[in-house]
Parts: C-alpha cells; structure tokens; sequence
C-alpha cells in the first residue's frame, strides 16, 4: 500500500488497528468484504478477494454470469452481494472478564504473561514508533507525502527508461537515470532501519533487491558501449597506407592494410619486384615491414600467414624455390612462428609474381608471445 494513495482501502479485520498506524493518509474501511470506488477496487483477505472477483463479474457480465461462475468454483458465500456484510469485524471484540485487548491486532490478552496492555512486545514498539511521542502524527504524515511523491515520479519517468533499456537506444543513459531513481525510492519506500519491528524484514528484502538490481544498472552505465565507457570505445576502422602505395587505394580502390582495435589484416602482396627469386622474396617481406609499421604493429605481431604459390607443381624445381622461400621465411619469422597456410595455384594476377602472401597481424601480440607444447596422452 502506498500510503498517499487517497481513498477508501480495506484489510483483515486483525489487521485494522496495524493498517491504520501504517497508513494514515488512507481511509480504512472497516467491516466491508471489498471497496469499489469505481476506478479502484481492493480486498482485504482471501475469501473477500473472492468476493470482489465475483463482482467484478457481475459489473461487467451480469449476475448471471457471476452466480454462475461462484457456482462452478462451489463458492457459497455472499460476500460479493453487499459489501457491507461484514459488520461484525468493525468492532473490537469484547474481552473476559480481567483480560485486555492488543490495540494493534485486537487479540485477547492473558494477564500474566503479556506485557502491559499488548499482545507482544513487538507490538508495543509498532504502536509507540507509530503513533507515540510528540510531534509523531506530523512525521507520519510527512513521511507518507515523501513516499507517495517518490512513487509518482518514479512511476511517470521509469516506463521510457525500460524503453531505452531494451531497444538500446540511449541505453547508458537510461541505465544511469535508473539507477539513480532505483537508489532513492528504495531509500524513501523501504527504509527497513526505521520500520517497525513487524514490516522491517520484508521491508529489508525489497531494499536488497532494488539494491542488487541498481549494482546491475550502474555495470551498464559505466561499462556499456559509448565515447566515456570503462571498456572502452568500440574500435573503428583505420585504413592504412604505407608510403608510396596510394594508387591502391586512389586508383585501384582497397586498403593496402585496415586496423580494427589491435587487429592488422594486410592485402595480398606479391612478389614481383626482383631479379631473382630470393630478391623477389625478399623485396615481398621488406613490404611486408612497411605496411605493418605503418599501422603500428611489427613481424613478431604477425598471428596468420597465407601464402599463394603459383605454378605448385610436385616437381625438383617447385620443391627447390619452396624450400628457397622457407628459409627465407624463417630469417624474418626466426621465433614465435605464425600459423601458416601454404596454397597452390595455377596462376596470380600480378604478372612474373612466383608467389603472394596475405597476413594478419595484433599489434603488441609479439611482446607476449608463449609457446605451449601439449605433453602426449
């Protein structure tokens, strides 16, 4: 129940004299099984809950429809007929002779073994932090303003956050926003420290929860995609051109290498500069060198290497320039090898090229290079 919630509201007939202390900005109605004001209609307990059920049926339905629904469920109260048929439980029952009555829950006392005019001492301290010491209506009242107020804003503002939240739109914001109002209801609306001993426990577990699900908002606040985030801003595309080659990309149009984040994917070169296939080679992995440091990464960065052979044949002469090509490959890659992958083909674009080589590469990788051997099973 909120309590600056106006209107007539009901409960438990034990309950009255608790719902009243707790909630003093609500008119309590007693002895009715349900209120029905028209836009808002409340029970107090099980069986009246029924009752409102059924008529809820018969406004909308008729009092056909509802008979016949009490009967389907073998319901046999009445309750639902009048609204006022419980006023019986509208007064406190008479005690025995020499017992009192527990102005909280209305329960008979036993003389010798409860405190003073209360049923628990739990239930004195609820009536005495409710409604004893000067001033403490006032408080109550002030209180009830505060929390009414902190629901209605939070009500009218969280439902676009929730929005934000789930088509990603804004969403950080949003998370903050929330985060910030999930705070403060959960201070104002259930401040367990100065509850009564009766509704701190319940009180405690909504603040948690709230509490647990603000620390979840605040991991996407601070974490979440976007130019300030603790993660880090999502990496962008760089196109890397080396000194010399801008026709690759003016002219013939592609990148002669593009860097993502920490990631270097280098175009295919060819080896087609040289008079000999060692210079040819060597000339292929002096570019190589060029386009990596301008892209800020070097040969011990290299992760993958893709080389294209034309003209593989199983013959003396492939079988001579291959191992030609490897060794030369092992004076630019002496440690920390990449993954490699050999490709035969009939023929490359760039005409006399005997070879072309594609490779990625993470800038830094180098620096932290481990060989891992897996022992044998």
């Amino acid at each position: 129940m909120i309590p600056a919630q106006r209107g007539g509201r009901s409960t438990h007939d034990s309950s009255y004299s608790t719902f009243a202390m707790q909630c003093p900005d609500v008119r309590l109605e007693r002895g009715v099984r349900f209120v029905d004001e028209g836009g808002v209609a409340s029970a107090g307990g099980l069986t009246s809950g029924i009752d409102l059920a059924l008529h809820v049926v018969e406004r909308y339905f008729g009092r056909d429809a509802a008979n016949g629904t009490a009967d389907y469920m073998e319901y046999h109260g009445q309750g639902w007929l009048e609204a006022r048929s419980n006023g019986a439980y509208a007064r406190p029952p008479t005690a025995a002779a020499g017992h009192a009555i527990c102005p909280v829950c209305w329960m008979e006392l036993d003389p010798a073994g409860a405190p003073k005019s209360f049923c628990s001492t739990e239930h004195k301290q609820d009536f005495d932090v409710w409604l004893g010491g000067p001033g403490r209506v006032h408080a109550v009242a002030r209180h009830a303003l505060r929390r009414g107020a902190a629901a209605r804003s939070c009500a009218r503002d969280r439902g676009g956050r929730v929005i934000c939240l789930l088509t990603g739109f804004f969403a950080r914001a949003a998370a903050a926003v929330m985060f910030v109002y999930l705070v403060l209801v959960s201070v104002m609306l259930h401040d367990f420290w100065s509850a009564p001993p009766a509704s701190a426990g319940m009180m405690q577990t909504h603040f948690l929860k709230n509490i647990a699900i603000a620390g979840g908002l605040l991991m996407l606040a601070a974490c979440g995609p976007g130019r300030w985030s603790l993660a880090g801003e999502q990496p962008g595309k760089t196109i890397v051109i080396p000194a010399g080659e801008d026709r690759a990309y003016d002219d013939w149009h592609y990148a002669p290498a593009v860097r993502v984040g920490d990631m270097v994917i280098v175009s295919g070169l060819p080896a087609g500069k040289g008079d000999t296939y060692e210079a040819k080679v060597r000339n292929m992995f002096e570019r190589l060198k060029r386009t990596l440091a301008a892209a800020g990464a070097d040969l011990s960065d290299v992760v993958e290497l893709t080389t294209f052979h034309a003209e593989a044949r199983d013959t003396e002469g492939f079988r001579k320039e291959f191992a030609e090509f490897s060794k030369i490959h092992h004076e630019y890659f002496p440690s920390g090898y990449p993954a490699w992958t050999a490709v035969g083909t009939t023929a490359l674009l760039s005409a006399g090229a005997p070879l072309e080589m594609r490779v990625v590469a993470v800038v830094g990788s180098g620096k932290r290079t481990e060989v891992k051997r897996a022992k044998a099973p």
